[in-house]
């Protein structure tokens, strides 16, 4: 319950917009759902990318889910980016 609290308040002090009973119940599901470490990651990947919105942090989660976590995700990015790099002469 304090990791919930804790999102909460980041999700309003990073511009999410103001906070309602059911974004609260989302946040608390897709907690339950991934983790409060991946919500908490998707967040931040949020403010990064300026895609300050729940329905974005679900399609990260979501991605991540499909490709075996955060990390596996940000590896396939990475390779796919470097793949198609191309050199100028």
């Amino acid at each position: 319950m304090k990791q919930l609290a804790k999102l909460c308040d980041e999700f309003e002090a990073n511009g999410f917009g103001q906070l309602s009973q059911i974004i609260e119940e989302q946040l608390d599901d897709l907690v339950t759902t991934y983790s409060y470490a991946w919500v908490r990651q998707a967040m931040t990947e949020a403010v990064e990318y300026n895609k300050r919105s729940l329905k974005y942090m679900r399609r990260v989660l979501s991605t991540w889910n499909a490709e075996g976590g955060p990390d596996a995700a940000k590896a396939k990015h990475e390779a796919a980016v470097s793949s198609q790099t191309l050199l100028y002469v």
